[in-house]
């Protein structure tokens, strides 16, 4: 295994992140990768190594970070900002 700081491998998710859950340009086509990206997701949290582990969590952020960029606030949710930082 590859072993990346902390910093490239949040890089890395962000990119894997975007790839995932690009807005769908046809109605009823899914993006493959976006399944592959969750398998990894899910194996690396799972994994029994913690820095895989924090990996898997700095993809995770990564992707709830993609999924609200993609839906931008309503009235209702006006003020609230995801970030993070390692």
């Amino acid at each position: 295994m590859v072993k990346f700081p902390p910093r490239q491998m949040q890089a890395l998710m962000s990119v894997l992140a975007q790839l995932a859950f690009i807005p769908e340009t046809h109605v009823g086509h899914e993006n493959p990768f976006t399944t592959e990206f969750m398998i990894l997701l899910r194996k690396q949290i799972s994994h029994p190594d913690i820095q895989t582990r924090r990996f898997g969590v700095l993809g995770t952020m990564s992707a709830v970070k993609q999924l609200a960029l993609q839906n931008p606030p309503d009235e209702g949710r006006k003020g609230f900002i995801l970030t993070y930082n390692f």
